[in-house]
């Protein structure tokens, strides 16, 4: 059942008629390689639909999805990172292929519902996610948390970093995440995320010299510095 790995785009952003899904979702079952570049995709066309245009014409729809059924992905590496490093760096046509069917197929509702911001970041965290992700020098990293998985990209000449958070566990009642940055050996604080599940944060501050971002969990209303262990921790010298 070769011939159905290139739908894994389309089905992706829902985008097949229902004998195809029906079929892929046979398929689907038994191909661990599918599975896996469905998830990726899914997760990149929720982060960059972020900027998409929510009317595409009728041509877009068309030539989009013309392409995202014609173009076979690369089978995706045996870890996690290392899909993340070749999605961003070697699939992009096919993800800007997704995230214009996914805006289709939505017909316009809000990618907040995915991974929604804090009210006060609304204005600018849209064009600052577009920028860190579509860099040249970007860079990512992803850890477990709990149950949960985050991932910060970040991009040195754009000077700003993004978290963003699957399944992100519930602090305890008085707590919330505090992110930081860690420069010249020093923590600085880079933000409040005041909400668990699923999110996009835009860290506070510019990236500068930092060497490390961690999250720790600290009284509501946050700390001058880290009062507690970090739950994710991420070395941005191995970020790929």
């Amino acid at each position: 059942m070769s011939d159905l790995h290139p739908l894994s785009g389309a089905y992706a952003v829902d985008a097949l008629d229902d004998v195809e899904r029906a079929r892929f979702e046979r398929h689907l079952k038994e191909c661990d390689d599918c599975a896996a570049e469905v998830t990726s995709l899914r997760e990149a066309a929720g982060l960059l639909a972020l900027t998409a245009d929510p009317t595409p014409s009728p041509e877009m729809r068309e030539r989009v999805l013309a392409q995202v059924h014609t173009v076979r992905p690369l089978p995706p590496v045996a870890t996690q990172v290392e899909v993340v490093r070749r999605r961003w760096a070697r699939f992009p046509q096919l993800v800007a292929a997704a995230v214009a069917a996914f805006v289709v197929v939505a017909g316009g509702v809000g990618v907040s519902a995915l991974h929604p911001f804090r009210q006060d970041q609304a204005p600018v965290a849209g064009s600052v996610v577009q920028q860190v992700l579509q860099a040249q020098d970007s860079r990512n990293q992803a850890v477990d948390v709990g149950e949960g998985r985050a991932t910060l990209y970040h991009s040195k000449s754009v000077g700003r970093a993004v978290l963003v958070t699957k399944d992100m566990p519930a602090t305890p009642t008085g707590r919330t995440y505090e992110l930081w940055f860690k420069k010249n050996g020093h923590f600085v604080p880079a933000g409040l995320m005041t909400a668990s599940g699923n999110q996009t944060f835009v860290l506070h501050g510019g990236l500068g010299d930092a060497t490390d971002v961690g999250v720790t969990i600290e009284p509501t209303g946050g700390s001058k510095r880290p009062t507690s262990a970090p739950v994710a921790y991420f070395d941005l010298a191995k970020s790929v």
